[in-house]
């Protein structure tokens, strides 16, 4: 199947804003190939006279394009920092370094999921997971599961955790 044969089957809504004959690579240099390493860095750096600059998105956490969590994490890391900004003014407390800390923990708390799971696509899935993936193959229910899953990395952590994990996945889909 080509790609524009899986829009039409699974994303109808969107295969339709698609003009076919402009659809396309145009030339050679007209996709991307290659990789890089996810990373996580420290998310602040001091500039001097006690001053500091945070980091979000792909400055904090690099991941892997292969999940879809790139723009997920930079918002979650982005919400985290504006309502650490919020609280640290309505309590009165300096922008200091152990703002700094305290931030990037909790940043980190809140990508670290879209991580976790964007890192385990990366690697050859145990088999429970494929377990999953087949019955995901064979029922509606559980290949719903599975996608309504996916985009949340939590859920879709929980249920590839163990086997006995996955087994209670496939049993209740669809409920």
């Amino acid at each position: 199947l080509g790609l524009l044969d899986i829009m039409r089957r699974f994303a109808p809504a969107t295969y339709e804003r698609i003009d076919p004959t402009e659809f396309g690579v145009r030339g050679p240099l007209d996709f991307l190939q290659g990789g890089f390493a996810p990373t996580v860095r420290r998310a602040w750096a001091q500039l001097g006279e006690g001053r500091y600059v945070m980091a979000v998105g792909d400055t904090h956490v690099t991941n892997d394009p292969i999940a879809g969590q790139g723009a997920n994490a930079a918002s979650a890391s982005a919400f985290t920092l504006a309502v650490a900004i919020h609280d640290t003014l309505l309590s009165e407390r300096p922008f200091d370094e152990t703002f700094c800390r305290d931030t990037e923990a909790r940043m980190w708390a809140a990508v670290a999921p879209a991580t976790t799971w964007t890192n385990a696509l990366l690697e050859p899935p145990p088999p429970h997971v494929i377990d999953l993936l087949v019955a995901g193959s064979r029922d509606s229910r559980v290949a719903d599961a599975i996608v309504s899953a996916f985009m949340i990395p939590e859920r879709i952590l929980g249920a590839c955790a163990s086997p006995e994990a996955t087994a209670e996945f496939v049993m209740n889909a669809g409920r």
